[in-house]
């Protein structure tokens, strides 16, 4: 397999300016907005499109520390079942901000009667003029589904009105992830990427939504952090297998869609902070930095005020796999599998401030502390089973 040196990710405004995506710039500390101003004002509900899209093809990538992409595999043709079909499917839910029906038909509008959204399937967005093309949230995974493959993503976005035009989703996964209130970036830890690439299509109509079984290469090349928290992000716009190139599409209405953890069948946690790169109250468009004023608090707001809304996305792990063995920090694979090797990969872990290292899973301030080297110690003790 031949790869490419750099998959660059570039912004096309107007049709004649590009930028590279690297690292968002470094927001100084501020008090996170809540969702008023613009974004507040057009929330509404969407039904699907009655056609969705095809997926044709796919390819993993990873974010480099200077903020470039680079491909994992090469580009795949999609060879799975039907998308949105439970032929793929693994049945064993990791995450979800979905919430679909046997099929993986998003279903549950019922959920939130009291805001008006009464139609089974429809979901919120900001509206026909917003744009966001890259949107940042964290995630963590419910606990029986730690350090296991992800084989299932689900997601849903609106595709801005407008003719007929490429159409790819970026997915990524980061270690960490940081809310408004600390005033910085909203992850850093890449772990992993995808690109999924769609029949060309035009707007309007609905949303569109996406949900099958990864193939074992897609699924590896989109793990989840170790210990299962984290940080996922979505980018919506065209991708070119032959430049590497990734382009926001910055056309009025293109966004993620919004849902909520509402039923006792959609697993994980994610908190009310999300990072969307959406202009602020200024430009209205992606750019490929963040800004302190581009992190929202959606705490108690509609379509369901006791969960934070968030962008519609799943993960789900396929029912057979095992959790794999906490202790086994260098993921040796002879015997025997816990060493001194493994200490040493704790110790490192833990210098590098990684999520890995928050053993006890504790989440105030200072995350790491005694505490987690006598959790890795306990865990060292009982051994891999």
């Amino acid at each position: 397999m031949q790869l490419k040196s750099c998959l660059v990710v570039a912004l096309v405004a107007g049709g004649l300016s590009s930028i590279t995506m690297a690292q968002p710039r470094q927001p100084q500390a501020a008090t996170p907005k809540k969702q008023t101003g613009h974004s507040a004002r057009r929330l509404e509900p969407m039904v699907p499109a009655v056609n969705q899209p095809k997926l044709l093809s796919w390819q993993g990538v990873r974010r480099t520390a200077d903020g470039h992409l680079v491909p994992t595999t090469d580009v795949i043709p999609y060879t799975g079942g039907p998308v949105n079909s439970a032929i793929d499917d693994p049945t064993q839910n990791a995450f979800d901000i979905f919430q679909s029906d046997a099929l993986g038909v998003p279903t549950g509008g019922d959920a939130c009667v009291a805001s008006g959204l009464t139609q089974p399937g429809s979901r919120w967005f900001f509206g026909a003029t917003y744009i966001c093309c890259s949107t940042y949230n964290d995630f963590q995974v419910a606990p029986a589904a730690v350090n296991k493959p992800l084989d299932r993503l689900d997601l849903a976005w609106n595709w801005g009105t407008g003719a007929v035009r490429a159409m790819s989703i970026l997915v990524e996964t980061y270690d960490n992830y940081t809310n408004c209130s600390t005033g910085l970036p909203g992850f850093s830890g890449a772990v992993g990427g995808i690109v999924l690439n769609f029949t060309a299509v035009a707007g309007g109509g609905g949303y569109y939504y996406y949900n099958a079984g990864l193939p074992p290469l897609a699924a590896a090349a989109l793990p989840a952090p170790a210990d299962g928290s984290g940080a996922y992000h979505l980018a919506m716009g065209s991708y070119d297998a032959t430049t590497q190139v990734f382009t926001f599409d910055n056309v009025a209405g293109t966004q993620p869609m919004l849902w909520a953890n509402v039923a006792a069948t959609q697993l994980g946690t994610s908190d009310s902070t999300e990072w969307n790169d959406d202009g602020g109250a200024g430009t209205n468009t992606t750019n490929g930095t963040l800004a302190i004023d581009e992190c929202n608090d959606f705490a108690g707001v509609v379509p369901c005020p006791a969960n934070p809304i968030g962008p519609m996305i799943a993960f789900w792990t396929a029912p057979g796999t095992t959790n794999a063995c906490y202790a086994n920090c260098d993921q040796s694979t002879s015997n025997p599998l816990l060493t001194a090797n493994d200490f040493q990969c704790f110790l490192n872990e833990y210098a590098a401030g990684t999520s890995y290292a928050n053993c006890d899973g504790s989440t105030s301030n200072p995350l790491l502390t005694a505490n987690d080297f006598q959790c890795f110690l306990n865990a060292y003790a009982g051994g891999c089973s």
